[in-house]
């Protein structure tokens, strides 16, 4: 019972971060934010973390994009092993 609590809860973690798309930042947060200025910034939003990349088009037709957006997900995994291993102190101190 214990191992699938710690799965849940890590679990959790992961709906705390989001990485949302341009198009979604534009009517979820603030329509006169520029991706190119926001982008690989975190955002509090909602109580949530949210992660803004270039939408995987702009990708395709620009391909120096890629090292940038690479870079915001590996951030994005940062974060998450950041979340797991303040999870996993805690449940290690007494």
């Amino acid at each position: 019972m214990g191992f699938m609590k710690s799965r849940w809860r890590l679990l959790h973690f992961a709906r705390k971060i989001h990485i949302l798309i341009w198009q979604l930042i534009k009517g979820l947060i603030d329509p006169n934010l520029k991706i190119s200025k926001i982008r690989g910034e975190w955002i509090d939003w909602n109580n949530r973390l949210v992660m803004p990349v270039f939408h995987p088009s702009a990708l395709l037709r620009n391909p120096d994009l890629k090292r940038p957006t690479w870079e915001d997900f590996k951030k994005v995994v940062r974060k998450y092993f950041a979340f797991c291993l303040s999870y996993i102190t805690n449940i290690a101190s007494p």
